[in-house]
């Protein structure tokens, strides 16, 4: 089942699926000084909020990192947020059995990661205390193409190149009740995997626990990010690939520039761009409306680059028929400005 769910007066809606455990988002975090630690992260969701593994450490405060609050990871083992009430030992009982298992979930994270470096932790709701073969559930953005979702065997990669760093991604990660998993980059399917039959995934209960930004193990907390979150969201049911778009687009003018103009329209005009602005210099372009941004040259003049994200549908025509592009490949670059 997927509901609607809204975050006060004027705040965007998202879709969810099933119960809605965890709702993390930056903006909820209020009271906290630049580059303070975070004590407590609000969960909008059905669980407890969220604090620091590690007492007298965690993540830090960070009003604007590409445009957006966030919580900034420091890539030390200590910077991990995890679920109060199982932030020591991996307490059992931290996470619903709903999402453990075989069982379906999904789960979204907006992840800002400057350069990626490793293996970096994103979310994870089990424990390598109790490793195994297709045991593990670890959403992870660093510089290993090949593990986007890590469950210690079959793991999922990207498929499609890494995200490119210095931007706001959005990643998810679904599983349905016919045991097909997949993976998702800002709005776009980028992997599907059967983990069903003798590859069927089935989460470790033992010692499992919420935690964003490092995983838990024997060793104590590991494989932190060196990177800023600004939302986590799990649900347990499944999001459709309309979900996940959905929820892509409503959030992602505060991320970057989100284009909602049908055809070709004006760069510069103000109401083609969902955040009432055209977006801010160096900030990444959603073209997934299906419209074309007609580019006059200004404000990117003189030949700077503007990144842009998966822009599935529609593109960019620049003034005087210069330059036409269709960027529908991973990690897209136009370069503006050229005469």
């Amino acid at each position: 089942m997927v509901c609607v769910w809204t975050m006060g007066a004027g705040a965007q809606t998202i879709r969810t699926a099933g119960e809605l455990f965890v709702h993390l988002d930056a903006a909820q975090v209020t009271g906290v000084a630049e580059g303070a630690p975070v004590p407590v992260w609000p969960n909008l969701g059905s669980l407890d909020d969220f604090v620091p593994a590690v007492a007298g450490q965690g993540a830090s405060y960070a009003a604007d990192i590409g445009g957006a609050a966030a919580l900034q990871f420091n890539g030390a083992p200590g910077c991990a947020m995890a679920q109060a009430g199982h932030t020591g030992n991996a307490t059992k009982g931290g996470v619903p059995l709903s999402i453990l298992g075989t069982n379906a979930w999904s789960a979204e994270v907006w992840v800002f990661n400057p350069v990626g470096s490793g293996i970096e932790t994103l979310l994870t709701w089990t424990s390598r205390r109790d490793g195994g073969d297709r045991r593990m559930m670890e959403m992870r953005y660093g510089s290993d193409l090949n593990n986007a979702v890590e469950h210690w065997m079959r793991n999922m990669g990207w498929n499609i190149g890494l995200p490119a760093y210095g931007q706001w991604h959005h990643v998810a990660c679904t599983r349905d009740e016919a045991c097909v998993n997949r993976l998702y980059l800002d709005g776009r399917l980028v992997n599907t995997l059967d983990m069903g039959g003798v590859n069927m995934l089935n989460l470790a209960t033992n010692n499992a626990l919420f935690a964003v930004g490092a995983v838990d193990t024997w060793n104590g907390w590991d494989y932190p990010l060196s990177g800023a979150i600004a939302v986590v969201r799990v649900h347990d049911g499944t999001l459709s690939a309309e979900d996940v778009q959905h929820n892509f687009t409503v959030e992602g003018g505060r991320f970057g520039g989100l284009w909602q103009a049908a055809g070709a329209a004006a760069w510069n005009e103000p109401a083609n761009w969902a955040a009432g602005a055209p977006p801010a210099f160096g900030q990444p372009v959603y073209l997934n409306g299906g419209g074309t941004a007609v580019y006059d040259g200004a404000p990117y003049a003189d030949g700077v680059y503007t990144g842009m994200w998966h822009a599935v549908h529609g593109g960019m025509t620049l003034a005087g028929g210069h330059f036409t592009a269709l960027p529908t490949f991973a990690n897209a670059y136009v370069r503006a400005g050229i005469g």
